[in-house]
C-alpha cells in the first residue's frame, strides 16, 4: 500500500482525521484480524497507523509471535510423545 492509496481514501472521505485510528482501536483491530479477514478500508487505516506507531508495530509483532507459538503446541487430545 502506498501513500497515493491513502490520499485516495482521504479524498473520498474529505478528511484524513476521519480515517485515523488511535492505538486502542488498532490493538482491537489487530486482535480481530486473528479471527476474521479485515475489509480493505480497515486494512488501509491499520497500515497507515502502523507506519507511524512503533508501539503498535511491536504489539503486532508480539501477536504474530504468540499465534505462531500457539500453532506449534500439540493438541490436548494428542497422546504425549
Amino acid at each position: 500500500m502506498c501513500s497515493s492509496d491513502l490520499a485516495d481514501v482521504w479524498k473520498r472521505t474529505g478528511s484524513p482525521e476521519k480515517d485515523v485510528l488511535d492505538c486502542r482501536q488498532v490493538s482491537r483491530m489487530l486482535s480481530e484480524a486473528q479471527e476474521r479477514p479485515l475489509r480493505a478500508a480497515e486494512r488501509l487505516r491499520l497500515h497507515a497507523h502502523l507506519l507511524v506507531c512503533k508501539g503498535c508495530m511491536e504489539f503486532r509483532r508480539q501477536l504474530d509471535f504468540l499465534r505462531t507459538a500457539a500453532k506449534r503446541l500439540p493438541d490436548r487430545d494428542d497422546p504425549p510423545r
